[in-house]
Order: C-alpha cells, then sequence, then structure tokens
C-alpha cells in the first residue's frame, strides 16, 4: 500500500530495480539527483498504473521516451520531470497528492526557476524535459497536451519551426523552449494561449514579427533574447 518513494539525492547508481512493480499502488516516485544510468522505464507503465508524479530528473538517463498522448502509457501521470539527463476559467475545490501523514513535495523548473511544490495539485500537469540532448523537429502532437500547465524544453538540441498546433494547449502558463535550435517564426497560433504567464523563446534563430495581442502584449524583451532576427 506504499503510495510515496522519496530516494532524491542520494548516491544510487545503476537501473530502477525490477521490485518497484510490488508497489501497485504507489502515487509519487522521486528518483532525482542520483547516479542512475539506464534507459527510460517503459516497463513501469503498465506495471505502476496509479502513478501520478515521476521524477528520474539528473540522473544518466539515456534513450527515447515515449509518447505521453498515448492512453495507455501512464494514465495516471500528471506531473514528469527528466530535467538535466541525457534523453534523446472556475477554479475547482483543490485536491492533493497525499494525506495528513505524509506531505508529498518535488523540485520543478517552472516559469524559468526552480520551484519546490510542497502541495501537488491532482490538477496540476506539468512536463520538463530540460538539458538533455533532444534533437529533431518539435512533433506535432505536442498539441494534443490540452490540460499540460507547464512545458520545459528549454537546453537541448530541437530544430525546425515551433509547431502550429502547440495553440491547441489551451491550458499551458508557462512555456519554455529557450538555447534550443529552433527558427522560423513564432506562429500566430500561439496568442490562443489565453493563460500563458511566463514564456521563454529566448536563443534561438526565430525570425520576423513577433505575435501581437493578448497573453503576447504582456511580455517583455527578456522573452525573445537572443534571436537577433526578430
Amino acid at each position: 500500500m506504499l503510495r510515496s518513494l522519496n530516494l532524491n539525492g542520494n548516491q544510487l547508481e545503476g537501473s530502477i530495480p525490477q521490485s518497484f512493480v510490488n508497489y501497485q499502488g504507489l502515487q509519487v516516485l522521486d528518483l532525482g539527483n542520483n547516479k542512475m544510468n539506464d534507459t527510460f522505464p517503459f516497463w513501469l507503465q503498465s506495471l505502476l498504473p496509479n502513478l501520478k508524479v515521476l521524477v528520474l530528473r539528473s540522473n544518466l538517463f539515456e534513450g527515447p521516451i515515449p509518447e505521453f498522448t498515448s492512453e495507455s502509457v501512464f494514465p495516471s501521470l500528471q506531473v514528469l520531470d527528466l530535467s538535466n539527463n541525457e534523453s534523446a476559467s472556475t477554479k475547482p475545490t483543490p485536491h492533493y497528492i497525499g494525506d495528513a501523514y505524509y506531505q508529498d513535495y518535488v523540485t520543478l523548473t517552472v516559469k524559468g526557476r526552480e520551484v519546490l511544490i510542497t502541495n501537488i495539485l491532482e490538477t496540476f500537469n506539468a512536463i520538463d524535459l530540460s538539458e538533455n540532448m533532444f534533437q529533431g523537429d518539435i512533433p506535432g502532437i505536442v498539441g494534443d497536451l490540452i490540460s499540460v500547465l507547464a512545458l520545459n524544453l528549454s537546453h537541448n538540441s530541437p530544430s525546425g519551426v515551433i509547431p502550429e498546433t502547440l495553440g491547441n494547449m489551451k491550458s499551458v502558463e508557462s512555456l519554455d523552449l529557450s538555447f534550443n535550435n529552433l527558427d522560423g517564426v513564432i506562429p500566430q497560433q500561439m496568442i490562443d494561449l489565453t493563460f500563458l504567464a511566463m514564456l521563454n523563446l529566448s536563443y534561438n534563430q526565430f525570425v520576423g514579427p513577433i505575435p501581437q495581442g493578448r497573453q503576447f502584449d504582456t511580455f517583455q524583451n527578456d522573452s525573445y533574447y537572443g534571436n537577433l532576427q526578430l
């Protein structure tokens, strides 16, 4: 019946133990800031169906990661932190992961800085893939992440343009695509991100006019540093 396992900040090495499959009720698994070297643990997805928070940041994981738009992949996952690895309306009543006996927490890079989240909302969805070695185009299916509030793809090596489908991420509040090799124009569809409070597109190779209107009228020059042709 173990619901939360936090092994953050140790000197753990090797791969994730297969014995973790015994924790069927596990909701929070934090293995961040260790020295684990393994590929992404696909095998956890069907064996830990209740997992809501998975933190693997600051390890040595490598290789591909799954497409999280598939309903068969971690169906309950709400927070994924893979940063610093080598991988290629009306407010509802808040519900938090954990209970009166144990307080879950997780450190994420949100809105440009590391934030300690001490109350993990049931509705909070965040994906942090920063500081890896991802290459190629950002896939158009990113627009299917319609419930994600924070997306961080900074400090990687993706190229090509921002897909227009990103404008479908209606709930996103924090978007960081800085320090990559993206080019082309900033899609006009991004003005539809009406909840966007933090935008960082700095140090890419974007060209042309910056979209105007709605949230884009609130962003300062520091959202666009290092794009000399904007």
